[in-house]
């Protein structure tokens, strides 16, 4: 299982979906760069994902238990 982020806990809900934003952008990026065969890294495009589920994850439960 993979080890929490210390920075999300500090972070309120609407951060953190900021964060996710700006990782989706720079997904598409990725998106765009493999299709023109311009991007390295692929497995980044999967990290990212990955990372934008944990994000959006801890930003739901943070909501969650707000209400």
């Amino acid at each position: 299982m993979a080890k929490k982020n210390p920075s999300d806990v500090t972070k309120s809900a609407a951060e953190l979906a900021e964060e996710a934003g700006k990782l989706k952008k720079e997904l598409f990026d990725m998106h765009f760069k493999n299709t023109t065969r311009s991007l390295n890294d692929t497995m980044s495009m999967r990290r990212t994902r990955r990372q934008i589920a944990r994000l959006l994850t801890a930003a739901n439960a943070k909501k969650a238990a707000g209400t």
